[in-house]
């Protein structure tokens, strides 16, 4: 699992979305260290 600050997600898209990709794990952001999304590979949703 990982967890990166939800303004990452601005910051390195390209980056997260590899990890969702690579690992078939989803990555959790936070805001203010409070659980705000979870983003996960399209492929991985599906199964």
């Amino acid at each position: 699992m990982k967890i990166k600050p939800s303004v990452a997600i601005r910051k390195n898209y390209n980056e997260i979305a590899e990890i969702c990709r690579e690992s078939g794990e989803p990555v959790y952001l936070t805001k203010k260290w409070e659980s705000d999304l979870v983003i996960m590979d399209i492929e991985e949703s599906m199964l």
